[in-house]
């Protein structure tokens, strides 16, 4: 299905599954995840993908060439993960609603085939058994993978939410099998892992968004990726306001994901096409042509001057040709994103957090 021509300006929500996801598959595991890399089709050498710790100034354009821009870059790529998933759930549609186009990675229904997407700490929060009792949750230890399986699990924790794509991370049986590798800018960086164990996801299956909860009992982990958070946000709002009025002109787009599963890549380029979403002015999709791989579905697609990226962001969804990618949908305006910062959340019962995270996520009015 392809989207509509580039004078069309609104398109309707069934449309959006336009494209191939991104999604890497690899059937021998995270061990062949290189091989893939190597024999890329897409991008064969991959030379229009920065490796992160060679990213400079100089790799912005001119008429974007700025520091703050280049240290909310870096911070993006510290907030960027890997996710891996063990398996695919058997509740995977045929297709997406309301149109014939198949639903990525239908056909390996209860599979267990390994697959990568990138995805982007978003919020976190620290937790211990005795706030957990005190709201009746049915949470009271550590749910990361190596407590789970201890007698002796930690009783304070950290919890995050990682932002991807929906068809990367479907629903709680693929939560509970999703593990996301921070700070993975090469092949000699420690292995830092959090673990999956729930999600929230967007009200429409068409909009292609989760919110996969992850945990950890490194607190000091919890503390890094908080300041680091408090910092993207900052710089965010300052070039928000500094590049809002030539957004239309120099019409950057710039994506750090993990291609092919492998280590994070930072790509530039420009967006085409801008599409609102049919009855709803704030809601939109671009079109671009800053490269990515199998393995970038579900990465953050920073439009600079446009205001969904700070938490209702424009996620990769994959490509339409060679040469054009596509994002899910995101929001031009961004209505009550300070108010994430209002709630206590440690405090909070399940039922309330539950209700504030449909609010802050799902309601646009």
């Amino acid at each position: 299905m392809a989207l509509p021509s580039s004078n069309a300006l609104t398109f309707n929500a069934k449309e959006l599954s336009a494209g191939q996801h991104e999604t890497q598959i690899s059937e021998a595991g995270e061990i062949n995840l290189h091989k893939h890399f190597k024999h890329c089709t897409k991008n064969p050498k991959h030379e229009n993908f920065i490796p992160v710790d060679t990213f400079s100034l100089e790799h912005l354009p001119d008429d974007c060439r700025d520091e703050e821009l280049y240290d909310c870059v870096k911070i993006l790529a510290d907030l960027t993960v890997r996710i891996l998933v063990r398996v695919t759930s058997p509740n995977r549609p045929d297709v997406w609603p309301g149109t014939n186009t198949p639903y990525p990675l239908h056909d390996l229904r209860g599979s267990n085939e390994l697959k990568t997407g990138t995805g982007r700490l978003w919020m976190v929060s620290t937790f211990t058994q005795e706030q957990e009792e005190r709201r009746a949750s049915s949470i009271t230890s550590c749910p990361c993978s190596k407590c789970r399986h201890s007698s002796n699990p930690s009783k304070i924790w950290g919890e995050f939410y990682v932002v991807t794509a929906t068809h990367v991370v479907f629903d709680e049986t693929e939560a509970k099998e999703t593990s996301c590798r921070l700070f993975y800018n090469g092949e000699t960086c420690p292995r830092v892992i959090i673990d999956g164990f729930d999600a929230y996801f967007d009200k429409a299956l068409e909009y292609d968004r989760c919110w996969l909860r992850c945990a950890t009992c490194d607190l000091e982990l919890v503390q890094v990726v908080q300041e680091k958070i408090k910092s993207f946000d900052t710089l965010w709002e300052k070039l928000q306001e500094k590049f809002e009025p030539s957004r239309d002109e120099h019409k950057l787009a710039i994506v750090v994901s993990h291609p092919h599963g492998c280590s994070k890549q930072i790509s530039v380029g420009q967006w085409v096409d801008k599409y609102n979403v049919a009855g709803d002015y704030k809601e939109s999709k671009f079109t671009y042509t800053t490269c990515t791989c199998p393995g970038s579905s579900g990465a953050m697609v920073y439009f600079l001057g446009y205001s969904g990226g700070k938490y209702w962001l424009h996620l990769h969804f994959g490509g339409l040709n060679a040469e054009l990618n596509h994002s899910g949908v995101g929001f031009d305006v961004a209505k009550n994103y300070d108010n994430v910062e209002e709630y206590d959340l440690e405090n909070l019962s399940d039922e309330a957090v539950d209700d504030i995270m449909n609010k802050l996520l799902f309601e646009s009015d």
